[in-house]
């Protein structure tokens, strides 16, 4: 009977002890991941991406549920243009945690670099639904309702952006171009100058307020618009050909 006894609290002891060893084992891992994690951001930081992918396999490797260094991982792959690659992880990201709203973001955009529409804007409808002030997420959708020539939902998405964060400068600046292919010239200059406030280096937003101004019939404006946008970018198309067809806008070197 003390035998008995005996090899009962010796095989509690043993499962104890292992259960012990097992749990430092995974803090072990999760420690180590997190390291590879903030060192593979490091080298995002500097350009450096074939290491970065290394530092966030490894970190993958060690803890598959890291969610943050799965989804980095498919960022990473994605500078690279391994686009499928990318995705594997940022299903991996969601899948590991289902309330991250990056994730989701981020797989909305892989999906879009690969014309699969539908599903990008499943994802970031998801991704809004988490995280209803996502102004990024509103960008992205405003963009991809535009490619698919649903103009009035891009509209809403770009004014939810602006909405949160009237100083978003690309939602200020898509906007424009959405009201301008309308021929909603008064909204689209508007809209153009808000998004020079925001960053008058702009030689896109220069050269679009000119074509404002040319389609509003002010030469003369539009020609100064054409011309800001060449100092900043001599190699802009849309200004270089605009100030071309307009009477007085002068050669161009």
């Amino acid at each position: 009977m003390i035998k008995k006894v005996f090899s009962f609290f010796l095989f509690i002891f043993f499962m104890i002890i292992l259960v012990l060893f097992s749990g430092c084992g995974k803090k072990k891992n999760a420690q180590e991941a997190l390291a590879h994690f903030h060192q593979g951001n490091q080298y995002m930081q500097k350009g450096e991406i074939d290491l970065a992918i290394e530092e966030f396999k490894k970190a993958v490797k060690l803890d598959p549920k890291f969610s943050e260094a799965q989804n980095n991982l498919g960022g990473a792959y994605m500078q690279k243009g391994m686009v499928d690659e990318a995705i594997v992880h940022f299903k991996n990201t969601i899948e590991f945690d289902p309330d991250y709203a990056k994730g989701y973001n981020n797989l909305g955009g892989a999906y879009a670099q690969k014309g699969m529409f539908e599903e990008a804007i499943k994802n970031l409808q998801k991704a809004v639904e988490i995280n209803p002030n996502y102004v990024d997420v509103y960008c992205n959708l405003g963009r991809l309702y535009i490619q698919q020539k649903n103009l009035d939902a891009s509209i809403f998405s770009f004014k939810k952006a602006i909405a949160l964060d009237d100083r978003n400068f690309d939602a200020h600046h898509n906007l424009a171009l959405v009201y301008y292919s309308q021929k909603r010239l008064d909204e689209a200059l508007e809209e153009l100058k808000k998004a020079l406030e925001i960053n008058p280096n702009s030689a896109s937003t220069h050269a679009g307020l000119g074509l404002v101004y040319k389609e509003k019939k002010m030469p003369s404006q539009a020609i100064d618009e054409f011309k800001k946008a060449l100092e900043i970018d001599p190699n802009n198309q849309v200004a270089k050909a605009n100030l071309r067809s307009i009477p007085g806008g002068g050669e161009i070197e």
